[in-house]
Parts: C-alpha cells; structure tokens; sequence
C-alpha cells in the first residue's frame, strides 16, 4: 500500500486551552449529517454520530470523568449534555488529568481531523473483522487517512437495523497514532467509489 500523506490539522496551542469546546464544536458539526460511503456492488454504508458516541470516540472513558457528573444522570446522552452545559468546569478537569497522558493527548488534538477524514479526499476503508492481534477495538470497518506523520483512524461497528436495506453502522473510536494502526498493517483498503453527507432532521 502506498503511503499517502496529508497536510495536519489540529489545535493550536492557544486553541487547546478551550480543548473541550473545540471538542463539542466538532462533535456538534458531526452530528448534523448522516455520512454515506458508497463501496460500489458491495453497496452502501452509513452512519452518524449520537451523544452516545462521544465518550468513546474522544477517550473520556480513559479520565476520571464520571465522577465529577451527579448519579442520578446515567445515560452517555445525559452525560453529555451535561458536559456541554458545564463545559468550564470539565475543561479544566480534562486538561489537568489529560498531561500524563500522551496518546489520548494527541486522540482530542487531532480530533478535528475526523471532519476532514469524512469529506473522503485520500481516506481509505477497511474491513477489521477477525483476529484482533490484542486490540480491544471490537470493531468491524474503518477510515483511515495519514496527516504528516500521523495516523487517523475512525472505527466503525456494524449495528442491525432490519428496516434498512443498507450497512448501517455507529462510530465506536478514533485513534490518532505516530505509527501504523495494526489493525490494517499489511490490509488492502476496500473499494470506495464516495464519501458523502446528508443533513440530517435534529
């Protein structure tokens, strides 16, 4: 496989310090769309993003997080929605445990780069079904684009929706790595004819 570059997005570090509004910004951007990857005869794939997704994709599960939300909300949506209203408060929370914390810094860095990864331009898909190699990514495809010399890769599961006629998917992770994602070492992306967008009804 050939390697392909792109230019890198992320934030800056004035930016950083408001890390976790420029984190709802883009999750907030995502969740406008249902995303829609045409693989030609093995037919169409889709997705969106839901406040459930968010802990996971950004890596909140990895923080003392939860602990500093009240009990009684439980659902990764209410969560959510109540970061979003305190977002001073976890701002600070995040980036004082987030220091330490190497990968997952450079994880909500590039997190961004996800929005740029969808418009489809030298991102590639892969299937990542079958052993695991160790990774607890219980995943079942993926989009991968490489920024300099970063790795981006958003982790898709496929979900049963029987009404549907397509493969309709849910993002589960995103990873931004300096070396190869192992999962796809050696793998021969799938066929992509497009990437598109559809606003979706909020």
């Amino acid at each position: 496989m050939e390697l392909v570059v792109d230019k890198f997005l992320f934030y800056s570090w004035g930016e950083m310090e408001y890390m976790l509004d420029n984190l709802i910004s883009t999750y907030e951007e995502l969740k406008k769309y249902t995303f829609i990857i045409d693989r030609g005869v093995k037919g169409i794939l889709v997705f969106n993003f839901s406040n459930d997704n968010f802990f996971h994709l950004v890596g909140l599960q990895h923080l003392n997080v939860t602990m500093f939300i009240p009990n009684y909300i439980k659902t990764k949506d209410k969560q959510y929605k109540y970061i979003k209203k305190n977002i001073r408060k976890f701002n600070d929370i995040i980036e004082n445990q987030i220091q330490e914390k190497d990968s997952l810094y450079l994880r909500m860095q590039t997190f961004i780069n996800i929005i740029d990864l969808l418009n489809g331009e030298k991102t590639s898909l892969y299937d990542i079904r079958g052993k695991n190699d160790g990774s607890l990514i219980n995943g079942d495809f993926g989009l991968l684009k490489i920024y300099e010399d970063i790795y981006c890769f958003l982790g898709l599961k496929k979900i049963d929706v029987p009404t549907s006629e397509n493969l309709v998917c849910t993002p589960i992770t995103w990873i931004a790595d300096r070396k190869a994602y192992k999962r796809v070492t050696n793998k021969k992306p799938l066929y992509i004819s497009y990437i598109s967008k559809i606003s979706r009804k909020m």
